[in-house]
């Protein structure tokens, strides 16, 4: 009886012990966080940024929206940026809206003038126009689904294509009819509205929108003057 006493004594001192270690050492890896602040003098891009995409490798990818804007990659210590131009190689535009990464760890990118993959090995872009001559003046196209082998996106005039991630040869899945295409307008890259829907519009920089279900929806800057125009007609 005794010696099962010693036993249970040991563990009960074992255990507590043991916890008390535990918990300071949590206490120690709390206090060790620190913040950092990265501004524009740092190589950050404008200040209108609002898409961010950290890839695969651990690198952070930022883009934007804004007349100042560049696509840059943050490796943790440096801002690598990635401006636009003619140039091969170079990516189609400076506004980049949306990120998707394939099973070959390329970087896929929904621009202001269509699509654009940056091939991590060659660090190079190769860019693509919307697939159709489409009625609607936005060119953006958002990749939205990766698997193995191919990447679908949404493109203009409600057509989604998938891309052969290989051969990057583009075939057309499915187009959505124009008439129910007009019923719909995209308010903002990440927003697609039902026009019928809107019980409200508020104005603003870019302004916002008050649905049906009475959920707000912000309206991007670069589509402020075509949506007054819809919404007029509409």
């Amino acid at each position: 009886m005794q010696f099962f006493r010693k036993i249970v004594l040991f563990i009960t001192f074992f255990f507590v012990t043991g916890f008390s270690i535990a918990q300071n050492k949590n206490e120690v890896a709390k206090d060790s966080y620190y913040a950092i602040l990265w501004t524009k003098d740092d190589g950050l891009p404008d200040v209108y940024t609002h898409t961010m995409f950290k890839d695969t490798r651990g690198f952070l990818w930022v883009g934007g929206e804004s007349f100042n804007s560049e696509l840059c990659r943050f490796d943790g210590a440096v801002f690598k940026k990635y401006p636009a131009g003619q140039n091969r190689g170079a990516i189609n535009s400076d506004d980049v809206y949306t990120f998707k990464e394939d099973s070959l760890h390329n970087i896929w990118m929904g621009t202001g003038k269509g699509l654009s993959r940056y091939d991590m090995k060659a660090d190079t872009f190769t860019n693509f126009s919307p697939f159709i001559d489409s009625l609607f003046p936005t060119l953006n196209i958002a990749p939205f689904w990766a698997t193995k082998d191919e990447m679908y996106c949404m493109e203009p005039g409600g057509v989604i294509t998938a891309i052969n991630i290989h051969t990057l040869k583009r075939k057309k899945i499915l187009q959505q009819s124009m008439l129910d295409a007009k019923e719909f307008f995209r308010l903002h890259n990440s927003h697609l509205v039902n026009l019928s829907h809107i019980k409200k519009y508020v104005k603003g920089d870019g302004g916002y929108v008050i649905m049906s279900d009475n959920s707000m929806v912000d309206v991007a800057r670069r589509k402020k003057e075509e949506f007054m125009q819809i919404l007029n007609v509409h």
